[in-house]
């Protein structure tokens, strides 16, 4: 009977507890923000794919397929990157830019023939740039990665 009692103010407390610290949450809108390694290779990945993609858009044909796929790509990891909520806003908001880039650089390349090397040099330099952004705002939520 005494365990019982204990056990359930035990329980009570908890979910005391907890409720108190997500309404506080809540009302200062800090919910921690952590490092997900998830994220991080799916970031390091696309950009992998991304700068691949780009070295083609120097050819006259474009592979829409693959066009296709870094579009779903990104879809995927700004879906994945928001749906982590206000906390996550920083990464999320690196993503759409990256998306953003990536839409205005592909309308860039439709209305050409094709890049000159000017053109990949100076536009997967550009992405790559957005990337790195988003991968080091990834990367400082880490502890063990902060010098």
């Amino acid at each position: 009977m005494r365990i019982k009692r204990s056990l359930k103010h035990a329980a009570l407390f908890f979910m005391a507890a907890a409720l108190l610290s997500g309404c506080a949450a809540l009302k200062f809108g800090k919910f921690p923000s952590y490092f997900d390694e998830n994220t991080y290779q799916r970031l390091t990945f696309a950009k992998a794919d991304i700068l691949f993609l780009y070295a083609s858009f120097g050819e006259s044909v474009l592979d829409m397929d693959e066009i296709r796929s870094a579009r779903v790509s990104l879809a995927r990891l700004y879906e994945y990157e928001k749906g982590k909520g206000k906390a996550n806003a920083a990464t999320a908001r690196q993503v759409e830019l990256i998306r953003q880039a990536f839409e205005d650089h592909l309308q860039n390349r439709m209305g050409k023939v094709k890049w000159d090397d000017f053109d990949v040099d100076d536009f997967s330099e550009n992405i790559g740039q957005y990337f790195d952004i988003a991968i080091e705002t990834e990367r400082s939520k880490n502890k063990k990665w902060k010098k």
